[in-house]
This record gives C-alpha cells, sequence and structure tokens, in this order.
C-alpha cells in the first residue's frame, strides 16, 4: 500500500543497495557544507560560499565526508554495546 501512496518509495526500493558507511559519507560531505556554503555564510556577512577559495572548496567536504563517517562508526559501536 506504501508504493502506491509514495511513488518516490518505491523508486527507493528499486535501486540497488549500498553500504550504508559509502551514505554516510555521502551525506556528510555534502549537506553541512552546503548549508554552510549557502546559509552560514551569508548570516556572517561573508560572500557566498566564502568565496569559493581553493582550499575550502576541498577541505570543506573532506572534514565533514570524514565526520559523517565518524558519527557512523560510533553509533555502530554503540548500538553493537546496546545488543550486548
Amino acid at each position: 500500500m506504501g508504493r502506491r501512496l509514495c511513488p518516490g518509495r518505491a523508486l527507493a526500493g528499486a535501486r540497488p543497495r549500498r553500504p550504508y558507511w559509502v551514505g554516510a559519507i555521502i551525506f556528510g560531505a555534502i549537506f553541512p557544507t552546503v548549508f554552510s556554503w549557502l546559509i552560514v555564510a551569508p548570516l556572517k556577512g561573508l560572500p557566498l560560499g566564502y568565496g569559493f577559495r581553493f582550499p575550502g572548496i576541498f577541505v570543506g567536504p573532506v572534514v565533514n565526508g570524514l565526520w559523517g563517517l565518524g558519527t557512523r562508526l560510533f553509533l555502530q559501536i554503540l548500538a553493537s554495546r546496546r545488543q550486548r
């Protein structure tokens, strides 16, 4: 019944599953970085994307991606301890 109510859900079920940690890295690299570039920087009175200068374009997504991976590993450790 859920597939009829939400067609996007049917499409999501049809695509191949990737490991959870890959999704954590991608989510961590994209969403916090874009939020920082498009929301936080203008609120601080800085140029959009902090001017898109060279090191920041790569450092932001890499650091946030590693943060997402670390969060995923931390949650996995907590879940495995809780199951014992």
